[in-house]
This record gives structure tokens, sequence and C-alpha cells, in this order.
């Protein structure tokens, strides 16, 4: 490593480091037994899991408590929770020029990076994070509803499976757009003098 090399730049604590990896670690959980459950893995992978049984088991109980652990942590954390969301949702107009850098920093790195911008998040994280955070909603609350399943006609169980599945389909993209931006390939989430 050369003296020249910049140091690490520390973003979140360690505490928050470790919750978001726990985090990780369930949703990775959620996803493969959901998978499973869906036979859009290999049979080797299910067995892997214990079988239909063991992942159907482990999916229902591991969703429901993650949707528990997610709701009581927002409402004990009401308070960076807010704070999430404010920054989240709030555009400025000043940044509607980013897309447009953005894209001329993936297609030609060499000539700069994205345009500077406020706030916590880029516009493109604010769109992802978004996207994950309401998929994972609808999912989290579908599925609970399907492990409640209180009696009400068949057309409302399939609307909540098809909201469940394609929900999580969604989330899974969200995810993947989320870590693939977090390995830093792209140069797009260097700081900026304005």
């Amino acid at each position: 490593m050369s003296n020249t090399e910049p140091g690490r730049i520390q973003r979140h604590s360690r505490a928050v480091r470790l919750v978001h990896g726990a985090n990780a670690v369930a949703t990775i959980v959620l996803i493969a037994t959901g998978l499973a459950l869906g036979d859009d893995i290999s049979p080797v992978l299910v067995a892997a899991l214990g079988g239909h049984a063991v992942a159907n088991e482990m999916h229902r109980l591991g969703g429901v408590a993650f949707a528990v652990v997610l709701l009581l942590a927002a409402g004990l954390f009401h308070s960076p929770t807010r704070d999430l969301m404010r920054d989240l949702v709030y555009f400025r107009h000043e940044e509607c020029r980013w897309p447009q850098s953005f894209l001329k920093c993936i297609l030609s790195p060499a000539h700069g990076h994205t345009a500077f911008h406020n706030g916590r998040f880029d516009p493109a994280q604010r769109l992802i994070l978004l996207l994950l955070l309401c998929s994972t909603a609808l999912v989290a609350a579908a599925g609970v509803y399907l492990y409640i399943l209180p009696a009400t006609p068949q057309w409302v169980f399939l609307i909540a499976i098809r909201i469940h599945i394609y929900g999580a389909w969604i989330a899974i993209i969200a995810l993947c757009l989320h870590a693939f931006a977090g390995l830093g390939v792209l140069h797009t989430h260097c700081c900026q003098a304005t």
C-alpha cells in the first residue's frame, strides 16, 4: 500500500455496521428459503437447507421475526428513522443535473466524477433505497398476512401471495444494485468540493 493512497473514510459507526451485517444475514436467509419454497434454486441447495418443510418453517418464523424486529427498531430509534426517511425523500432542485453527470462518469470514468450533491445520499442511492424499503415493507406486510391468514376469499390470498413474490423479486434487484454500489467499483461516491 503506497503512502499516497487516501485513508479510509468511516461513514458509519461500528454499531450501525453490525446491525447492517445482521440485517444482511437475515435477508440472505429469507431470500434463500423463499427461493427454496418457490423451487427457484437447485434441489441440492434445498436439501442443504433441510428440505421444503424446514425451509418453510425457517421462512415463516424468520420472516415474522424480521418484520417485528424492524418495527421495534423503527419505534425505538424513531429519531434516526425519521432522519433517514427525510433524507431519502427530500430531493433538491440542483440535483436534476446529477443523472447526466452520473452517466458520463460511468461511460467515461477518466473524465471526472459525478456532480456534487448535498445530503447523505446521491439521487440514485435514494431511489434504490426507497425501492428497497418500499418493496421490503410490502413483502413483510404480505408475509405477515399470509402467516396469520385470516378467513378470506381465495382471491385475497392470491393477491397477497403475488405481492409477496413480486415484491421479493423487486427487493432482490434493489439489494443487488445496493451491494454493487457498495463495492466501490463505480467511482460515483467520491467526495467533491463545491
